[in-house]
């Protein structure tokens, strides 16, 4: 199909030409497929560098692949850390990042920092997540990283024989992104249970390229490039890559720890998964090194001791603005630190309580308030606890609201795009000083742990919730309850893939801009706002707001341009196309033919102004 407009379409476009000063868009199915996947695959895969702890200039060097816009990135564990003793090359599961230049024919360019989130040494896979700029690593992160993610396939679809494309940074390529392309030679169960470990090759992964994209004829990523098996004697090798769907609970437990948090009934006004300020978690510890890192943490201290640590990591604070820690004792106040934040946007600290001779026995709690706000709550205990081994919880019933009574509404256990789900459940015998735990998996694996001490004797019922801003991440969620290190509960409820990506897959969007009156003159520097849908382009003009934008692009020099986000088929969407020099151009509900497939082009002609 070459456009998307009907004769009648076309008709009224003339009328809409007049009235907003001459500008058309049209939709057509991209004539060259393989060149913009290609790009959009190059764009996704970056460069790692990883320094070593207590080793001068020593790195260890990879590929890593772009899931998300906001910075997750998956590699190779054996990129991260040593394989053999499972400890990480640096303790803080660091990375640099380097980023392909929208030519892709320079070197990568260094910007970012990377953290490790969630790895698994037995799958050779680690995911990371930008933490900060690389020059500047206590600066806020733009709204936008600028990052192009790989659309995710299914490895189980893969033939022998079929086409696989690798991404990646090999040490011979000095610094620039390299392509090669092979053929799936094969599959290998490496450990006989019945599943798939690797999908092999002809196509070569060099020293470098661990950790990279690997994709389908289509740029769908399909595996991870990890390892290469040679033959001396004959001089030949084989590339080992390791399924994407081996890798898919792997990220989903990632994207809900970095994109979830855990909240109960104690902490209500604890923010989450905001852009707010915001304590991302907190361990109190018998001591400190002498970087700051906890020693010795725990949720109950012997009798006698005299300082009890909190090592806490932050997000989203703001240099000059208030924060206030107060500490209490059995409900009284015993100290209290006022001061002006300078600590820069994220990174860790720690406070303390003390006491001369020795804390005293009891509960302890700890509050955290940012200007007025109150934004972690958390306690310990020091010295016996009444009834340590008593208490147990009743079943766990799931919604996603509850009543005035903090009872839940419409329980289920399968829930549609939702932001948040709570957990009820009844409480006996729950004695102040009780050690407890919740911890959230999603698809078996573990996304979020929390430990505290229990303070209510009076509660007969309780609730925990997890919250998203955005939307819970797909998947099957499992709450355990444990009392005293005891599994008490557990229960499971599920989130299914979102109506429409079954059977529609999201279409990569390209096009070019051009000058209406002479289409051969390229436009530079044109931005293509697509608004989430419902927004109005008035809305958006009257008051913009990066939270109507839903993706964007930026022309380059011959006037191409691609959008950092795919777009829905048959969903329709506000458009602003603005230049300097040109007027701008607009649409409300622009609609992705529903049979549109990757690339999909949207053209765009503007008028001088």
């Amino acid at each position: 199909m070459k456009h998307i407009f009907s004769k009648h379409t076309l008709i009224l476009g003339l009328v809409l030409l007049g009235l907003l000063g001459g500008w058309m868009l049209t939709g057509r199915q991209a004539e060259a497929i393989e060149r913009p996947a290609l790009n959009a695959a190059l764009l996704a895969t970056v460069r790692l560098a990883v320094p070593v702890d207590n080793a001068i200039d020593q790195y260890s060097t990879g590929s890593g692949t772009v899931l998300t816009s906001d910075g997750l990135i998956l590699t190779n564990y054996h990129v991260m850390a040593d394989t053999e003793s499972g400890r990480l090359y640096n303790r803080d599961g660091m990375a640099f990042v380097a980023v392909n230049p929208p030519d892709l024919r320079s070197e990568a360019v260094w910007k970012y920092r990377a953290t490790v989130v969630k790895s698994s040494r037995e799958l050779d896979l680690a995911i990371l997540q930008v933490t900060g700029l690389m020059e500047q690593g206590d600066a806020p992160l733009p709204e936008h990283l600028d990052m192009t993610a790989a659309p995710l396939g299914s490895s189980n679809d893969l033939l022998i024989g079929d086409e696989i494309n690798l991404f990646g940074f090999p040490s011979i390529g000095r610094g620039s992104v390299t392509f090669t392309r092979g053929i799936v030679a094969g599959f290998m169960d490496e450990d006989g249970d019945g599943v798939l470990d690797w999908i092999k090759t002809d196509a070569d992964v060099a020293r470098g390229n661990s950790g990279g994209l690997a994709t389908d004829a289509r740029g769908r990523m399909i595996g991870i490039p990890s390892a290469d098996i040679a033959d001396v004697e004959t001089a030949s090798s084989i590339s080992l890559i390791r399924p994407i769907d081996l890798a898919l609970p792997l990220i989903r437990a990632a994207q809900g720890q970095v994109n979830a948090t855990d909240v109960d009934r104690d902490s209500p006004n604890r923010q989450s998964a905001s852009s707010g300020p915001d304590i991302v978690s907190l361990q109190f510890a018998a001591a400190i090194d002498h970087n700051g890192d906890a020693i010795d943490t725990d949720s109950r201290f012997n009798p006698g001791i005299k300082a009890v640590y909190a090592v806490f990591e932050y997000a989203n604070l703001v240099n000059g603005e208030d924060i206030t820690f107060t500490w209490r004792h059995e409900g009284r106040e015993v100290a209290r630190t006022h001061f002006r934040w300078q600590g820069g946007a994220s990174g860790t600290d720690w406070v303390n309580v003390y006491a001369r001779d020795a804390l005293a026995p009891g509960q302890y709690e700890l509050e955290l308030k940012w200007n007025d706000t109150v934004i972690y709550t958390g306690g310990f205990w020091i010295g016996d606890v009444p009834s340590p081994t008593g208490g147990r919880f009743g079943a766990i019933v799931f919604a996603t609201a509850m009543d005035d009574s903090q009872q839940p509404l419409n329980p289920d256990v399968v829930f549609s795009d939702v932001d948040v789900v709570y957990a009820f459940f009844d409480v006996y015998d729950m004695s102040p000083g009780i050690r407890w735990q919740r911890r959230w998996y999603i698809d078996d694996e573990l996304a979020l742990e929390t430990e505290g001490i229990w303070k209510d004797a009076s509660a007969q019922n309780w609730w925990v919730s997890i919250q998203a801003r955005g939307g819970l991440t797909p998947g099957r969620y499992r709450l355990e309850l444990l009392i005293e290190g005891r599994l008490d509960q557990q229960a499971e409820f599920t989130i299914p893939e979102p109506t429409w990506r079954k059977g529609v897959e999201p279409v990569q969007i390209i096009g070019t801009i051009s000058d209406a009156s002479r289409k051969s003159r390229k436009l530079a520097n044109a931005t293509v706002f697509v608004l989430n849908p419902g927004v109005s382009v008035d809305d958006f003009l009257a008051q913009p707001d990066q939270s109507m934008v839903v993706a964007y692009g930026v022309s380059n020099q011959k006037g191409d341009y691609q959008l950092n986000q795919r777009l829905t088929p048959g969903q329709a969407y506000g458009i602003v196309v603005y230049h300097k020099e040109y007027q701008m151009v607009t649409a409300d509900a622009f609609a992705i033919d529903a049979q549109a497939s990757s690339p999909w082009r949207i053209d765009v002609t503007m008028k001088r102004k």
